[in-house]
């Protein structure tokens, strides 16, 4: 102890008052601005609460970008399996007026026909020759079995198959999209044509038909297909993937105070490669770290 840290104490104090004047001296030299809290000031610190302080003058604040949670318009996504399939009030199967032999064939399959044209019998719209089962010098005594099938293609049904937990989520005049794998880059648009009221116990899923427009022909029918089908237009809060970080639980950094965060667990509704659909946990007006949150851990 320097000279200027000796305190004098008259022999009529006690050794009481000398211990109580030691600790106004330790007390007095640890408010000190050389300490260790003054050589902590621009140091991020983590508080009791879990959440997190950059403090003023640290390189992480330039890193870090922020966003203002604001409610969007979204629209719910929901993806099936389907096939494509004939409009059977545009399809025609063609049977013999009666028993007899077939004598002449006027069509291949896969021919394009007109209303009217010569078929056994003359064809009863416009359309392509799907089947053809029978040949010239074939014997017909079953009047009930089709000869040919022909069908208008320029309107198609795509047929999805519909979880059992999804059915609410769908409607007759809905939207829909499909794609196939002949044209991986195009999406052709439907709307819902009818919704069946039978369950396939099986596959434990409602048949759910859309009517596409095929002008271009370029829908066939027997076609695997993918069918998004799209809800009305809700409002709910979206952020960026990168806001999201994954611990126990999806959560994001939001910011408490100025430069102070706290960890926010996250429900969401859906999710893809640029942004996500927050059902719960955050509120609009919230501030949210959406860039490098990482760097907050």
């Amino acid at each position: 102890m320097g000279p200027s840290d000796v305190l004098i104490v008259p022999g009529a104090r006690s050794a009481r008052a000398a211990a109580l004047v030691c600790a106004v001296l330790v007390l007095g030299n640890g408010c000190g601005r050389h300490g260790p809290a003054a050589q902590n000031a621009t140091s991020d610190t983590g508080l009791d609460d879990g959440s997190l302080t950059v403090a003023e003058g640290s390189p992480l604040r330039g890193k870090l970008k922020l966003e203002t949670v604001e409610m969007r318009q979204v629209r719910s996504r929901l993806l099936t399996p389907a096939s494509v399939e004939a409009d059977p009030a545009r399809m025609a199967r063609i049977v013999p007026p009666l028993a007899g032999q077939v004598k002449q064939l006027f069509v291949r399959q896969g021919e394009l026909v007109t209303k009217g044209q010569p078929l056994i019998v003359r064809s009863p719209l416009s359309g392509q020759v799907l089947s053809l089962a029978t040949s010239p010098g074939e014997f017909r005594n079953d009047v009930t079995t089709p000869l040919l099938v022909v069908a208008d293609l320029s309107s198609l049904w795509i047929t999805a198959s519909v979880p059992e937990r999804d059915v609410q989520r769908v409607h007759v005049g809905d939207e829909a999209l499909a794609r196939v794998a002949a044209f991986p880059n195009q999406e052709f648009k439907g709307r819902i044509l009818f919704i069946e009221n039978v369950l396939e116990t099986d596959t434990r899923s409602v048949k759910v038909r859309i009517q596409f427009d095929n002008t271009e022909g370029r829908l066939k029918p027997g076609m695997f297909a993918t069918v998004s089908f799209l809800g009305a237009a809700t409002p709910a809060i979206v952020l960026p993937t990168t806001a999201l970080q994954v611990g126990e639980t999806t959560y994001v950094w939001v910011e408490r105070s100025p430069w102070t965060f706290v960890r926010r667990p996250v429900q969401l509704a859906s999710e893809n490669s640029e942004s996500a659909v927050v059902t719960d946990g955050l509120k609009p007006g919230e501030r949210v770290v959406v860039q490098n949150g990482a760097l907050l851990q």
